[in-house]
């Protein structure tokens, strides 16, 4: 299998019922109504480059181990209930190119190993609650032509 999509309507879906393949390049499961959080076993698909769960009900914080992703390219939670901060291991994701948390209720301070993300292209983190000032760091991210980030 290479690309997993469920949308439209799907209420629950656990932790290994969502980690079909540790070899799954993408994963889509945007325009549901899915609860619960994002399973930490997700950082265990090492192949996986596109990871979407857009417009769902999903809450608990991002994965501490996200950056155990390393052939991550776009990750989008927008519109979800997240909570919490940016892990800071988010800055391992060398290859990620799209970065989009917006519409959720995550907060803190946003750490500056953004900055390390040194293909990042869009990065949108608008409707949270973050606090502080952007990080100086992001300035290394010369790749990125669209940023929405209103705290």
């Amino acid at each position: 299998m290479e690309h997993l999509q469920i949308g439209h309507h799907i209420q629950t879906i656990t932790g290994s019922g969502l980690v079909l393949s540790v070899t799954l390049p993408q994963i889509d499961l945007g325009d549901n109504s899915l609860t619960g959080s994002i399973p930490e076993s997700i950082c265990n698909c090492k192949n996986l480059s596109a990871f979407g769960v857009i417009f769902n009900n999903i809450t608990g914080k991002i994965p501490s181990n996200i950056g155990n992703l390393v052939n991550l390219q776009i990750f989008v939670a927008f519109g979800n209930r997240l909570v919490g901060s940016i892990p800071a291991s988010i800055g391992k994701l060398g290859v990620l190119q799209v970065l989009d948390l917006s519409q959720n209720q995550l907060s803190g301070v946003l750490p500056r190993e953004l900055g390390n993300l040194s293909n990042l292209e869009s990065l949108l983190l608008f409707r949270n609650s973050f606090v502080g000032n952007i990080p100086h760091e992001l300035g290394r991210c010369k790749k990125l032509v669209n940023q929405r980030h209103s705290f």
